[in-house]
């Protein structure tokens, strides 16, 4: 037995045990499969948690802030005890509420304690800067706006999870497909290689045909041998994209494809428009351009606050003032500008710069989803017509193969027509196999350029009318 023929058999031997073991795998079910249990989109969804624990820290602004208050001194022979509870809240037009409840023990040398109890609350509201929604929930508005991003690209892993699966799918379907072929083709070869010695004994044929035929064998068997390996590594690959050990095998069945023969240019790219999350990230950024601008706008004006409260203490918390106890209503005037702040200018032109470079975006990205949209419609009507075109040459060489053999047995033909119709017919039938399988892809590539592939939250989605 030669080496190539060993190294066949227990290649063989190899598959056949795998192939025992092996179920059957649908290309729906490893889709599910693949969108449970692939490893890196666990991974990715459990990244998700950050962005959603970002969202609930940036909002934390606008909680209430309840705050101990405690502070002891000892001043010579005196103690000083001060406690209390103070709690402010934000809101999102930049006002502020504080309010405190307070009270001092103060034990002097002869033991006497003085009690100096306080209740404060006041309201500051500022003018100009910081007043507005805009100024005071950025950081908010970014942390969901990084939220949403997120989300989008891990819908977008998603999808690109779904068109691997379905290449690797189909490539371990035409390996099976194939190497079928090929053990047909073996066994073809080696009875044309009995064939032509037993006619070379007889004198039908002549020494070149026997060696002519042989090579054939060996090549027929060079090539099995190749794609088992191949599908080895198929079946590793495509196990591990789907959660299972790289030891598992599986059996592909036949796949359909959508048919999208009649779909118009123009529909598909508007639908597109309605479906791609990239279009929505590009609006979503156009939208956050425009809320960062108006903050930074705000930054330009002055820092003016006015303040309105209420206090009330036992003594004048100021000795020897003018201040009288007992407290009562107050109101206050703050400020902190500076005039002509270059750090505040500098930030209102990037809000600018970022603006017109965002709406440029949407642009760009339209664009890109009509080229997209184009390629994957010719795409997929040049797959289904190559596959046509392959079944009719499949069908041609099944016909000369047949014509070829008979011709042979009937002394009207030598066997380098058979030889050179069996390579036409195993050509075609590979021909064939990664036609069928192009088309799959091509069908799964043109319903992820429309956006249709999945289907993710409709939050995440562009919104009914785009940015004009």
């Amino acid at each position: 037995m030669s080496w190539v023929s060993y190294r066949h058999t227990l290649l063989a031997l190899a598959f056949c045990a795998t192939a025992a073991h092996a179920s059957d795998m649908t290309l729906d079910r490893a889709i599910d499969l693949a969108l449970t249990q692939n490893r890196d989109l666990q991974r990715a969804e459990t990244l998700l948690d950050d962005s959603t624990a970002d969202v609930e820290a940036a909002s934390a602004q606008f909680d209430f802030h309840i705050q101990p208050l405690l502070s002891i001194q000892r001043i010579g022979d005196e103690q000083l005890k001060n406690y209390g509870l103070a709690v402010s809240k934000e809101f999102e037009m930049g006002t502020t509420i504080n309010a405190s409840a307070t009270r001092g023990d103060t034990v002097l040398p002869d033991g006497v304690v003085m009690v100096q109890p306080a209740v404060s609350v006041s309201i500051t509201q500022p003018l100009f800067r910081n007043l507005g929604a805009a100024r005071n929930t950025v950081h908010e508005h970014d942390a969901e706006s990084l939220a949403t991003t997120a989300r989008r690209r891990y819908e977008e892993m998603r999808q690109q999870l779904v068109t691997t699966v379905v290449d690797r799918y189909t490539e371990l379907f035409r390996l099976q497909q194939q190497i079928k072929v090929d053990e047909l083709d073996v066994q073809h070869s080696t009875e044309l290689m009995r064939l032509t010695s037993a006619y070379e004994l007889v004198g039908r044929s002549k020494h070149l045909d026997t060696l002519r035929a042989a090579f054939q064998r060996d090549q027929a068997e060079g090539l099995l041998s190749a794609d088992h390996q191949r599908l080895v590594t198929a079946q590793a690959d495509f196990a591990d994209l789907l959660g299972f050990p790289t030891t598992s095998a599986f059996i592909a069945q036949p796949t359909g494809w959508a048919d999208f023969s009649s779909l118009d240019l123009d529909a598909a790219t508007q639908t597109a428009l309605q479906n791609r999350l990239d279009y929505a990230q590009a609006l979503q950024d156009y939208v956050d351009s425009g809320r960062e601008l108006a903050a930074a706008d705000n930054g330009l004006l002055p820092d003016i606050g006015v303040t309105v409260g209420y206090q009330r203490y036992d003594q004048s918390p100021l000795p020897g003032s003018s201040v009288p106890a007992g407290g009562g209503v107050f109101l206050g005037l703050t400020g902190n500008s500076v005039l002509q702040d270059p750090e505040a200018k500098a930030a209102a032109r990037k809000g600018r710069t970022d603006r017109e470079a965002a709406r440029q975006n949407v642009g760009i990205v339209q664009a890109a989803i009509s080229r997209d949209v184009a390629e994957g419609v010719t795409g997929y009507q040049q797959a289904r017509t190559e596959n046509d075109i392959a079944a009719r040459a499949s069908a041609g060489a099944d016909a000369r193969l047949r014509l070829a053999r008979e011709l042979f047995h009937m002394g009207r033909a030598d066997s380098f027509a058979v030889a050179d119709a069996e390579q036409a017919y195993v050509q075609s039938q590979a021909t064939l196999l990664n036609a069928n399988a192009e088309v799959t892809r091509a069908s799964y590539r043109l319903s992820q350029v429309l956006g249709t592939l999945l289907a993710p939250p409709d939050d995440l989605k562009p919104p009914a009318r785009g940015t004009r």
